[in-house]
């Protein structure tokens, strides 16, 4: 609708702001000096961000598939940024 709707959650430091294509979910990357974590924000309640990744590595570019159901992303959790 064009309508701009805050969330209910805390505010940090959040980037690569992706939403899924039904509108449902929010994949959103959070950065602090252990790394970037990938979370999951469900819509529209938004109470709270659901980790997906593990702290302590590198984890960016969150791509939701098609269907919404899964979020792919970069990681470097095996050494090397793949």
């Amino acid at each position: 609708s064009g309508s701009v709707t805050p969330l209910s959650i805390a505010a940090g430091p959040f980037e690569q702001v992706r939403a899924s294509r039904d509108g449902k979910s929010v994949a959103v990357v959070s950065e602090d000096a252990a790394g970037s974590t990938i979370g999951i924000v469900d819509l529209p309640a938004a109470q709270a961000i659901r980790r997906l990744t593990l702290s302590g590595t590198q984890n960016r570019f969150p791509t939701w598939t098609p269907d919404g159901k899964r979020v792919a992303y970069q990681s470097n959790r095996e050494g090397d940024a793949g």
